[in-house]
């Protein structure tokens, strides 16, 4: 994700369910002038206490104009979680500035291990990975194109990560046999997007911009 946003040169970021602030500081550093809102108080107060300019808000209900507006928003992980991820995007154009873009990635819920799965009749949800018990929508390559789309945006880049390996068996990153095991593993979403795709990460701009 970082890769697709550059550097900052100055221009503000927006970065949306900022978390502990990782994102956040990574684009610090790249020179964004970056704000970042979360609506877990716990998390913006690890945030400010980082040094980082963070605020208590819920997307959900709220997009504060007194944020200004922003050369880039970020949404790293976020629209999955969402009730309403349609009228969220639509209330970010209100907050771009012309020639702005937005950067987000989504889970991959037609990747070869739910589909495995979805096979024998399970669906089971856990405590991370693609079937977070705290999605609350599911994604596919195609649907979030048809999100954004009818949100109003258009697509730049659309490019796929894998099914992060080293964070399940870190052992393999220890052996020259399991770092090609994980190099090869890398590549298996540009043989088959639709199924080998961990996750979809999308760079768009909205339609009216110039």
């Amino acid at each position: 994700m970082l890769s697709l946003i550059g550097k900052g040169e100055g221009r503000r970021a927006l970065d949306v369910g900022c978390a502990r602030g990782h994102l956040l500081g990574e684009l610090a550093i790249r020179g964004w002038e970056c704000v970042g809102i979360d609506s877990d108080a716990s998390d913006v107060a690890t945030c400010v206490a980082r040094g980082l300019v963070a605020v208590e808000l819920d997307i959900t209900t709220d997009l504060a104009a007194r944020l200004g507006s922003f050369d880039l928003v970020v949404l790293a992980d976020v629209l999955e979680h969402l009730p309403d991820p349609l009228r969220v995007l639509r209330s970010l154009h209100s907050v771009l500035n012309p020639r702005a873009k937005i950067v987000l990635s989504v889970p991959n819920v037609a990747n070869v291990s739910v589909r495995a799965q979805l096979l024998f009749g399970r669906f089971p949800y856990s405590s991370r990975g693609i079937l977070d018990y705290t999605h609350l929508r599911f994604f596919t390559r195609r649907t979030v194109m048809e999100l954004l789309a009818d949100s109003d945006f258009s697509i730049h880049q659309t490019t796929a990560s894998a099914v992060p390996l080293e964070l399940v068996w870190p052992v393999l990153e220890r052996s020259r046999f399991g770092r090609i095991l994980l190099a090869l593993n890398d590549r298996l979403p540009t043989l088959w997007s639709g199924g080998f795709a961990y996750q979809y990460i999308v760079v768009a701009s909205p339609n009216n911009s110039s």
